[in-house]
């Protein structure tokens, strides 16, 4: 849309006279009296005429790791319309309800800024809030055994053989930010190997907190689990308790993460790893429960 006054036009702006406004600058892309302005100069005079020029800020909200109160996740968009130098601000009713619907294993988060019918809205601008994730579960069934001190599974080098495991076990494991790579467990069993996979739940904690299933893969032969590199990238530079949860029993180890430049690690005393298994425990319900179950079915049998 063109607005036209006195010999003056130009693309989606408003013109207004002014009482005691002998002249104004014309601003370039406009016309005078049919002739292009193509810069602001002082001799583009034309007596009684002022523009201003409109504006139309754009306003996102989003939504991570769970969904609006509406049940919907797409980002959504608010166009402000005003000129220049007026103060653009959202209405309440334009804010969108959020805090109620987290993913699993999520709980009610913040926003990075809050929105609010306060705050100018002065260029293009995005929300965005972030559901936070759970740190705690449920309690225990009653008399269920600790089983963080399990034997049966142990952590070994790729590639070791079930005769070797007990000279293989417990490996050292580190990771060095930056380095492009993920980082690989090979869990085994003493007992039965074959059923090592089978028995994982998908039960991972690292440092007493569930690790979500997007951050990991397991694979068989034996237990490969592997840790992904946004995930890893999340971590403190120190040491790190992973801990494996299965259908009859836990696995636990350390690992630790090195900074991108060699020789200025500083390692973190990390948690008791009976204190941080203990914690992953109650954190997997499914492992919990088969845990009880089994210990259960032992007692009657005895």
């Amino acid at each position: 849309m063109t607005i036209s006054i006195t010999g003056i036009s130009g693309p989606n702006s408003l013109f207004t006279y002014l009482a005691n406004t002998t002249t104004v600058i014309i601003p370039q892309g406009f016309t005078n009296d049919g002739t292009e302005v193509t810069a602001d100069d002082a001799s583009n005079y034309f007596g009684g005429a002022i523009m201003k020029i409109s504006i139309n800020p754009t306003v996102t909200f989003k939504v991570v790791n769970g969904s609006w109160d509406d049940d919907t996740t797409a980002a959504k968009t608010v166009t402000l319309t005003g000129y220049e130098g007026d103060t653009l601000t959202l209405a309440a009713s334009q804010i969108p309800a959020v805090g109620s619907k987290p993913n699993d294993t999520y709980k009610s988060g913040s926003w990075d800024v809050t929105p609010s019918t306060n705050t100018a809205i002065t260029e293009a601008t995005t929300y965005t809030y972030t559901y936070a994730q759970k740190e705690s579960a449920v309690d225990p069934a009653p008399d269920t055994p600790s089983s963080s001190d399990d034997e049966t599974y142990f952590f070994v080098p790729d590639g070791t053989k079930d005769d070797e495991v007990a000279t293989a076990k417990d490996p050292t494991y580190q990771w060095r930010k930056n380095s492009g790579d993920s980082l690989l467990f090979v869990i085994k069993s003493v007992s039965n190997d074959d059923q090592t996979f089978g028995k994982f739940k998908g039960g991972v904690c690292v440092d007493g907190n569930v690790v979500d299933s997007k951050y990991f893969t397991a694979a068989t032969g034996s237990l490969r689990l592997t840790l992904k590199l946004e995930y890893l990238n999340t971590l403190s530079v120190g040491e790190h308790t992973l801990t494996i949860q299965f259908e009859d029993g836990t696995v636990t180890h350390k690992f630790t993460i090195l900074s991108a430049s060699a020789g200025s690690d500083s390692p973190g005393t990390g948690e008791n790893g009976m204190t941080i298994a203990l914690n992953c425990l109650l954190l997997v319900i499914s492992a919990a429960g088969a845990a009880y179950v089994m210990f259960r079915q032992k007692k009657a049998a005895a």
